[in-house]
């Protein structure tokens, strides 16, 4: 019987020793949460920098242009190949008609002119008339071609094909002299002197 009631005592023992509270589980001591460093400063950007505007090429320079013509300068040579054709013939035609008052071969020139020039002119009349003024200056020294112009219409003449060349000439009386000479084309093609001025 004792041992019945020292092993009830045991065991209540036992059982009011495992309800009996234990002290709490010391922790480590937390420590104190770092201190938050300032966020580091990033060194202020530079602005981009301004965008230049594009450069424009230089403008193009627009070619030279030629000088204009000296007061009263004609031209020397029309363009294109048929009137530059014509204009040579035309020249050829007036260097030998002027040869022949050159010459004194004053009635052989009424002859080689044209029929415009026989009609506005008698023979007699244009050989008292040329050396009434050729005659006086003498030899011919020099004949430079100054000017040539190619027409198709001339005051108090029919319209057709016309080359109007001046000279500036020198002659043995004379030291200055211009000379306006002007072929016409025949119907036959041809280039005949339809008119002589000189001063």
């Amino acid at each position: 019987m004792f041992g019945n009631v020292f092993r009830a005592a045991l065991v209540l023992t036992l059982v009011l020793s495992g309800c009996a509270e234990s002290p709490p589980a010391q922790l480590p001591p937390t420590q104190p949460p770092p201190a938050q460093s300032p966020p580091a400063q990033l060194p202020p950007t530079q602005p981009p920098p301004a965008q230049s505007p594009p450069t424009q090429p230089p403008p193009t320079q627009p070619p030279p242009t030629q000088p204009p013509p000296a007061p009263g300068a004609q031209p020397m040579q029309p363009a294109g190949p048929d009137i530059t054709e014509m204009v040579n013939a035309a020249k050829s035609a007036a260097l030998a008609w002027l040869a022949l008052v050159d010459e004194g071969r004053y009635p052989d020139s009424w002859d080689a002119a044209s029929k415009l020039f026989q009609r506005g002119v008698s023979r007699e009349d244009w050989q008292r008339a040329v050396a009434s003024v050729r005659g006086g200056f003498g030899k011919r020294l020099s004949r430079q071609l100054e000017a040539a112009q190619f027409k198709t219409a001339l005051p108090g003449v029919p319209d057709g094909k016309y080359v109007v060349f001046v000279f500036k000439s020198s002659f043995e009386h004379k030291a200055h002299a211009t000379e306006t000479i002007t072929p016409m084309q025949e119907p036959d093609g041809s280039w005949k002197v339809s008119g002589y001025f000189v001063k």
